[in-house]
């Protein structure tokens, strides 16, 4: 694995720790905290030259469960509001970021979760 490549998993692994402890604050810490954590894990692992793809695998299910279960309760939410002040202005906000951030997980795992294809 390149250099780039090594630089951007460990960003991805401060990143992910960096959303795990802003929990402190959430109504429901211990789950998000975990899911950040696995998938700085995942990161730290792939930093490594070690990628995990049942590590991955895993945290896209639950990742991808997770978020699946947050859809139904979405309601209308503007790019200002996700944007703007971080304090939870309304639950459907909370929601959508939330969403936003097992996404970001999902679409970040996704890659080392795949089979990879042989050579001919």
């Amino acid at each position: 694995m390149n250099l780039f490549k090594r630089a951007l998993h460990g960003l991805a692994v401060a990143l992910f720790v960096l959303s795990a402890a802003v929990q402190h604050n959430d109504p429901d810490p211990w789950g998000w905290a975990a899911v950040y954590l696995v998938a700085a894990a995942l990161a730290g692992l792939s930093a490594a030259g070690r990628p995990s793809p049942s590590l991955a695998r895993g945290l896209v299910g639950v990742a991808s469960l997770w978020a699946l279960s947050i859809v139904p309760s979405l309601g209308p939410v503007t790019l200002d509001e996700l944007v703007s002040d971080m304090e939870m202005l309304r639950p459907e906000v909370e929601l959508a970021r939330e969403l936003g951030g097992l996404l970001i997980i999902t679409l970040y795992a996704l890659p080392t979760a795949l089979p990879r294809r042989r050579g001919p």
